[in-house]
Formats: C-alpha cells, sequence, structure tokens
C-alpha cells in the first residue's frame, strides 16, 4: 500500500508480484516451507483468545454491555442470565 502512494499502482503491482517470486524462489532453492515475519492466527486460535478476553471480563466484574463487545446476541444473554444467578446467590 505504501509502495502505490509513493509510486503509482503499477510499481506496487510490480513490487508485490517480486516479492512473491522471491519468496516461491527461496522456498524452491532451499526446500523449505514460507516462514512468515509475523505468524497468521487461525479463527479457532482467535476465538479462543476472545473467550479468555471475556472470562477475565467477567471475572473482574465489568459489564460487557458497556464495552460493547458482544458480537452475538447469546452472549450477552449469557452473561445477564449469569449475573442474575450470582446475584441471587449472594
Amino acid at each position: 500500500m505504501k509502495t502505490a502512494f509513493k509510486k503509482g499502482r503499477q510499481a506496487a503491482i510490480t513490487a508485490t508480484a517480486r516479492k512473491i517470486a522471491v519468496i516461491l524462489w527461496n522456498m524452491m532453492t532451499k526446500k523449505q516451507h514460507y516462514q512468515p515475519k509475523t505468524p497468521y492466527i487461525f479463527l479457532d486460535q482467535k476465538r479462543k483468545q476472545i473467550a479468555y478476553i471475556r472470562k477475565k471480563i467477567a471475572k473482574f466484574g465489568i459489564d460487557p454491555n458497556e464495552l460493547g463487545i458482544f458480537s452475538q446476541e447469546r452472549y450477552r444473554i449469557a452473561y445477564e442470565k449469569k449475573m442474575s444467578v450470582n446475584q441471587l446467590l449472594t
């Protein structure tokens, strides 16, 4: 994207094609798998991280509605149900 802004669209396409060609050449000549600089996080790993963050938020007693982090209605309902059960127990 920076190359496209500085030198134009065609230069960005050429630079990207060269990067891919260099990566492929190194993979074939060195017989190694591609190793990106930053590892890709798969969808299931992201879901685990989100669940971990939700648990931490619930542990501290913060209302996720205030933070706006509920991606699905069922998470909000489950949180409210859990909070009402906790209030009944205390």
